[in-house]
């Protein structure tokens, strides 16, 4: 209010509508009200982008895989974690590539893999299912399964764990090489120009080299889109 009326003394135009972030929300609550104004099933909410305080989704879509990458102890599992929580919300079926052990979803509509046969045997019974609830895959490490699945086109729906220390030992792999192609996802904690996948072009030296406080992020949704900073709301209440 006090912007407002500094703007209307000064005689400036007024923006339509002041950045709001509900205080102290979190991803369950944010969830409920998506699902609230969003009937389409193959979307779950992201967060709020700073700026406008407007709320983020994402397109869970074939052959365009979402990224998380950020340094260590950015939030990613977190992320992941909660985004998994919304699409099983959503009554998708989830199959989580996880061959560290690191997650422990024990939902019915979770399957848990970590190497190439279990793969072979999913893929073979997904091509057989004719109907039923979409499937998202869940990478909890991109170096893990770019070393142990072959490459394959028109993939499922993915959301991808990508460790920006491991991210050198991948370039080549065909795996890394489409992902740089697609250009979705988001970087953690700050300090962009740290990771390999996502290029920020639209992003000064300030934004690519400083740390930002955990639960906030860098989005990009597609080549040539803006980046978009996020304020996320990463962990379901019990």
């Amino acid at each position: 209010i006090e912007k407002a009326l500094s703007l209307r003394k000064k005689q400036m135009d007024m923006p339509h509508r002041f950045p709001y972030i509900p205080y102290k929300e979190n991803y369950q609550n944010l969830l409920e009200r998506f699902m609230k104004e969003e009937t389409k099933k193959d979307k779950i909410p992201l967060g709020y982008v700073k700026e406008s305080g407007f709320m983020e989704w994402l397109h869970l879509q074939k052959g365009k895989p979402f990224v998380i990458t950020g340094g260590h102890g950015s939030g990613k599992k977190s992320l992941l974690s909660a985004l998994l929580y919304g699409c099983i919300r959503q009554g998708m079926q989830v199959v989580l590539f996880d061959k560290r052990k690191e997650f422990d979803l024990k939902e019915k509509t979770v399957t848990v893999i970590d190497g190439l046969p279990e793969w072979n045997k999913l893929r073979k019974e997904l091509s057989e299912k004719k109907e039923g609830s979409p499937v998202v895959l869940a990478v909890g490490n991109l170096a893990d399964f770019a070393n142990t699945i072959p490459y394959e086109e028109n993939m499922l729906p993915m959301l991808i764990i990508s460790g920006t220390n491991e991210e050198l030992t991948l370039i080549g792999n065909p795996w890394y090489e489409w992902l740089l192609t697609v250009q979705c996802g988001i970087c953690l904690g700050g300090n962009a120009g740290s990771q390999r996948i996502l290029a920020f072009e639209d992003l000064g030296y300030e934004h690519m080299s400083r740390s930002k406080p955990p639960g906030y992020g860098y989005l990009k949704q597609g080549v040539g889109k803006p980046t978009r900073f996020l304020y996320l709301q990463v962990l379901p209440s019990k």
